[in-house]
């Protein structure tokens, strides 16, 4: 699924600061590698994995680096979010995806308004081969659904902490501030469910 979010859009929140918008996005979840591409404003191709994204730097304007580096980690995230929903058989899983998957969408339109305010531009992010779990079947899969959603929040929250003392922007601050608690949360949550896979 290639999302394009043209006008400018950026942070999200939890594994998340910069959602984007997935208004034409597909639900079905189903993929089998992991890349993300990303447009060229100066961003080269980005690690979706627990380590940190690389090759984003725009050289010198750490605002778009953040939104770079958060709306490509929620797009991903939302990939996976999706994943759950439709391929998961534990049903407080599921239930559980759903929930982080509405609270991502609503602050990808916080980030989408506030990218077009500014004047920066968010990165064409290419979910496609993301979710990388098709060899897992059942229980097996919650499990490493399970694992990889705690090892992307715990990503997801480093990499927002590290933002919050990077940001220029004082409203773009202001989303990054306000997304750590989510991402805590789905973290939390997260951890709570591995804990009974």
């Amino acid at each position: 699924m290639k999302m394009s979010i043209k006008a400018l859009a950026v942070v999200f929140a939890s594994g998340i600061i910069a959602t984007s918008c997935n208004s034409g996005s597909d639900t079905s979840g189903n993929a089998d590698s992991s890349t993300v591409k990303t447009n060229d404003t100066g961003a080269g191709a980005a690690d979706t994995g627990t380590g940190a994204m690389s090759g984003m730097n725009t050289g010198g304007n750490p605002n778009q680096d953040v939104i770079n580096t958060m709306v490509t980690k929620n797009d991903t995230e939302m990939a996976w979010l999706k994943a759950g929903m439709n391929n998961g058989t534990n049903a407080q899983l599921k239930s559980h995806a759903k929930m982080m998957l509405a609270e991502h969408q609503a602050l990808g339109k916080k980030v989408t308004a506030l990218v077009q305010q500014k004047g920066l531009t968010a990165p064409t992010v290419d979910t496609t081969g993301a979710v990388t779990l098709t060899e897992a079947k059942g229980k097996e899969w919650d499990k490493a659904w399970t694992d990889k959603m705690v090892a992307e929040h715990q990503d997801l929250l480093e990499k927002l902490n590290s933002a919050e003392t990077t940001v220029t922007d004082e409203d773009l601050k202001n989303i990054v501030t306000s997304t750590k608690p989510v991402v805590q949360k789905h973290l939390d949550m997260a951890k709570a469910m591995q804990g009974k896979m």
